[in-house]
């Protein structure tokens, strides 16, 4: 039996790699250039075409750690994932809202309208996921051994880019563009991403190791905005990066990158941060072939 488990793992996910390979030859680029449309002339880098990129990355890893422990995909629904992953936060091109879920799945029906690729057959499910991915109550959708719907996979995908240095300034950017006062922040973004880790780790609750992944970056979020909370920054560090990101965004900056909000790299505090921000691209960038 453990010789069976030893070679019959590697072999499925081989074969569950080859289909996401397979869709991102059919999809990648053609969805990452639509999306890049959208966001090109508005910024918006916290949720604009490299946050939708980052998000399949995130599905994407998520996708291979299922396919470890037996639960596989078909080669149309991974479509169906990939295609959900870059249209949930098109919407936001136009509002900022709750919205904006809604928008983007209409713009989703619009784009297989206009004479694009025939849609796969589960492009229901990837709709129903792109306008209801902001319900993060995720871990409850599903029983314990009950395989993932694309709902839930890209839910959890859109969480995991909140943490991290990303993360840092993809809050950052967002809150202050919904108008909540500097001295709100801190506390609305601990709150949001406390309730997120706990949702992960409640469905993932047997991956250890990708728990604790994702914890490392969930706790990098919280060690940056709660000296702030506390008000115990004392050399205010944490604060004028947050600062420098809000007199970018007055000036009206159409940024494509994330560390376009805190440039120029001139003090140690963000030149780390750029360094973070910039690896955490290469890498998804790498992954994902863009």
């Amino acid at each position: 039996m453990l010789l069976f488990c030893f070679f019959y793992v590697p072999t499925t996910m081989k074969k569950n790699n080859r289909h996401i390979q397979q869709a991102e030859e059919k999809w990648l680029k053609k969805l990452f250039d639509y999306n890049r449309d959208h966001f090109i002339d508005i910024g918006l880098p916290s949720h604009n075409h490299w946050h939708h990129l980052r998000v399949w990355c995130f599905l994407r890893e998520i996708l291979e750690i299922l396919a470890g422990k037996g639960i596989h995909y078909n080669q149309d629904e991974l479509e169906g994932m990939i295609i959900a992953a870059f249209f949930h936060d098109i919407g936001m091109h136009l509002t900022f809202d709750e919205l904006h879920g809604k928008l983007g799945a209409e713009k989703c029906r619009g784009y297989f309208a206009t004479g694009h690729p025939h849609p796969p057959h589960s492009l229901p499910a990837a709709l129903e996921a792109i306008e209801k991915h902001d319900d993060k109550t995720y871990h409850n959708h599903r029983q314990d051994g009950e395989k993932p719907g694309t709902d839930v996979l890209l839910a959890v995908a859109d969480d995991l880019d909140a943490f991290g240095a990303t993360g840092i300034l993809r809050y950052t950017e967002i809150l202050l563009l919904r108008g909540f006062k500097m001295e709100d922040i801190p506390q609305k973004v601990l709150s949001n991403a406390r309730s997120r880790m706990e949702n992960f780790e409640r469905l993932f609750v047997h991956n250890r190791y990708m728990v604790e992944r994702h914890r490392q970056r969930y706790e990098k979020v919280c060690n940056f905005f709660l000296p702030i909370a506390e008000q115990a920054d004392q050399q205010p560090v944490n604060r004028s990066i947050v600062e420098r990101v809000q007199n970018k965004l007055e000036v009206s900056l159409r940024a494509e990158y994330l560390v376009e909000l805190i440039e120029p790299a001139d003090t140690p505090a963000i030149v780390a941060m750029h360094d973070e921000i910039k690896q955490e691209q290469k890498e998804c960038m790498e992954q994902a072939s863009i």
